[in-house]
């Protein structure tokens, strides 16, 4: 027993001295190779090495990536800055008054206040309320420099109902972006006052109103406003403004002078009296000189529309009067006497700034009327046709 004891020893410590020596020859040849591979420029294998984990408190965190968006196509909006304040408006003042549909332009003053200059791609468009207008956005149309000024119009059309109306417009630039001053525009859509045609005769007289049987006298009748139709009765009818007519009645007789417009009438009268057989009267106008009608020459123009208040051969007369120079004819009304007997006339002038005379006659032949006119001296005058 203790034999096999000792055998055992001496087993274990041949087979360590053996691991010891197989341990020694493997590192003399590492050695040996290692040497080797360095003199043939060979370099040694790279052994990994591994570092406990760190925590993520401990590891730094790499910065993001940026990635660039694309920047659209655009104006210098982003460089500058666009404004505009309104200076004034131009037309429609606020609270005009327009009729239902009644087309217009409205125009604004506007200032561009701001650093960007407005191109022709600069647009009006409508922000609030009636648009008034048949498109929106309105094409600017025309550059305006930083500091000027521009007219901005919008073609409008009033609405069709009557009623207060505003519109609200603002300046929008290439990109659409609105900017500045909201513009304004504020109408009242009225239905039109109903137009009345009312007649109006100016005269209506008789050269005498009083007559031996058998005798004859003259109507006459001015022009006449908004006479649709004229007309006397007594078997007269339809007659032209101004006119006359010779009348004999054989007994007293009115007759009456109407005038009708869109179913309105006015009219006046004038009575002549028949007297009775071999009473005279004493109101009698000889059928001699006639002053009715036009009387004119190159620069003077008489129209003498009414005779009347005839007592014996003095008649009063009325009409019109133009003097014609290089621009408009200047009116003037007319007054006066006129002598059926001699022809003798006197008239006063009234104008607008002024009052002429004319004094002067009508020669037998009832063609030419020549006198004296304040400031223009001896004129000779022609009836005219």
């Amino acid at each position: 027993m203790r034999q096999q004891n000792h055998l055992g020893f001496w087993i274990g410590l041949v087979i360590v001295l053996s691991f010891l020596a197989i341990v020694t020859l493997i590192a003399a040849m590492a050695s040996l190779f290692s040497a080797s591979e360095q003199s043939a420029g060979i370099a040694p294998p790279i052994i990994p090495t591994f570092e406990p984990a760190q925590t993520s408190a401990s590891v730094p965190t790499p910065a993001p990536t940026r990635l660039l968006t694309p920047t659209p196509a655009s104006t210098a909006t982003s460089q500058c800055k666009n404004n505009a304040i309104l200076i004034s408006q131009i037309t429609s003042p606020d609270g005009s008054s327009l009729q239902p549909n009644q087309r217009f332009t409205q125009t604004w003053k506007a200032q561009n206040t701001g650093t960007c200059a407005w191109n022709a791609r600069y647009q009006l468009v409508h922000v609030q309320n009636e648009r008034l207008s048949t498109a929106s956005p309105v094409a600017l149309g025309s550059n305006v420099l930083p500091g000027q000024s521009a007219e901005l119009k919008i073609a409008m059309v009033a609405p069709a109902n009557p009623g207060q109306y505003i519109s609200h417009w603002q300046l929008q630039d290439d990109q659409g972006t609105r900017f500045g001053a909201v513009l304004a525009v504020g109408i009242r859509v009225s239905l039109p006052t109903p137009t009345v045609c009312m007649p109006q005769i100016a005269t209506f007289t008789a050269d005498r109103a009083t007559l031996n049987p058998g005798e004859s006298t003259t109507l006459h009748w001015g022009a006449i406003i908004n006479g649709q139709r004229v007309e006397i009765d007594n078997g007269i009818g339809v007659v032209a403004a101004p006119g006359s007519r010779v009348v004999a009645p054989a007994q007293t007789t009115t007759f009456t002078l109407s005038a009708t417009c869109s179913g309105n009438r006015v009219a006046k009268s004038v009575t002549i009296t028949v007297s009775a057989s071999g009473q005279p009267t004493n109101t009698s106008v000889p059928p001699r000189r006639d002053i009715l009608g036009i009387w004119a020459n190159d620069k003077y123009t008489f129209q003498i529309m009414d005779v009347t208040n005839c007592a014996g051969a003095e008649c009063q007369v009325r009409g019109e009067y133009a003097e014609w120079g290089s621009g408009p004819p200047v009116p003037g009304l007319v007054t006066g006497t006129f002598n059926v007997d001699t022809g003798k006339i006197v008239l006063s002038i009234t104008m607008q700034s002024t009052t002429k005379s004319f004094d002067g006659k009508i020669d037998a032949s009832n063609k030419v009327m020549s006198g004296q006119l304040t400031g223009a001296g001896t004129i000779t005058l022609i009836r005219q046709q």
